[in-house]
């Protein structure tokens, strides 16, 4: 799990990523029953990202949601969502004057989790021209310590993995989901296929062109 990307191969994966979480923000409006906007991106990619997940988390508790994809690729999404974070979540899906009980909390986190993992599978689908779905997620709670000492088991069958951390904002609110995404080689061969064959893959002309030099991106 040491492989990593050039730079091109990475601005390639950090713009459909980045197009992704935006219309992911457009559909957490209808759950938050607000509009969202996604404030802030920032993706790394092999461990010089571990540092910017674990001081987003810190040491507390929190929830992680895994996803495997199938398909013509092979991917896992770990979407992580710190105790503080969920508790910003359920205080806006709340109903008013109603206690919302564990089985509906789950609920809110793994629609959550249904909204911006499905919006990156379906970005790379489009664009890649691939066919993927995603699995049930399984929601356990846990803490940064363990979710990193399983993503670095020697038995990993991932090549490539990315940290992403995400500013979200709703009613005055910032939300700050964090991501990490694991593939395999297959996905990435595409995406040095559309590098090779741009004028093959005319979803690219819906990702935009603008790449920040230090991999954070504020809309």
């Amino acid at each position: 799990m040491n492989t990593k990307l050039d730079n091109e191969e990475f601005k390639i994966t950090y713009l459909i990523t980045r197009n992704a979480l935006a219309h992911a923000a457009q559909s957490l409006s209808r759950l938050l029953k607000d509009e969202v906007k996604l404030l802030k991106l920032d993706l790394r990619e092999d461990r010089q990202g571990l540092p910017t997940v674990s001081d987003h988390l810190g040491k507390t508790d929190c929830f992680l949601l895994r996803t495997d994809i199938f398909g013509e690729f092979r991917a896992q999404s770990n979407l992580i969502i710190s105790e503080e974070e969920a508790h910003k979540i359920w205080k806006i899906t709340q109903p008013p004057n109603i206690s919302l009980q564990d089985e509906m909390r789950e609920a809110i986190l793994l629609e959550l989790d249904n909204i911006l993992t499905a919006s990156v599978i379906s970005e790379m689908v489009n664009i890649l021209r691939l066919e993927a779905f995603g699995g049930i997620p399984k929601l356990e709670k846990t803490n940064p310590h363990k979710i990193m000492e399983e993503l670095f088991k020697e038995d990993n069958i991932y090549n490539y993995y990315f940290f992403l951390n995400t500013v979200m904002v709703c009613k005055n609110t910032q939300i700050s989901p964090s991501f990490i995404w694991l593939f395999k080689e297959e996905l990435i061969d595409t995406i040095r296929n559309v590098i090779k064959n741009p004028e093959s893959y005319p979803g690219l002309s819906k990702i935009g062109t603008h790449f920040p030099n230090h991999h954070s991106q504020y809309e």
